[in-house]
């Protein structure tokens, strides 16, 4: 994706595989809540979509992330086009 600038999308699917521990990784499937702070550092939120913990709220620090796969990035709803009134222009 060379020259191509991405976002993860709130409500956007995701799939986060982090360390749990020096040895082994934990896999998150769900959908992207936004970001929040961890002491000094900061972590992704995603909401569970599967298993047990199924709606459950998950927060994974950022430098614990190994890869993120994109499943559903749901693309934001283009801004419409602006329309230039004559009000808009200036005349000097």
């Amino acid at each position: 994706m060379a020259g191509h600038d991405f976002h993860m999308t709130p409500e956007g699917r995701y799939r986060v595989t982090s360390l749990a521990s020096r040895d082994a990784v934990i896999t998150t499937l769900g959908l992207f809540k936004g970001f929040a702070p961890i002491g000094s550092g900061d972590g992704l939120v995603f909401e569970l979509v599967e298993g047990p913990e199924k709606g459950r709220l998950r927060i994974v620090p950022s430098h614990m992330i190994v890869s993120i796969d994109v499943l559903d990035p749901i693309t934001p709803k283009a801004q419409p086009a602006r329309v230039e009134s004559e009000t808009d222009r200036l005349y000097g």
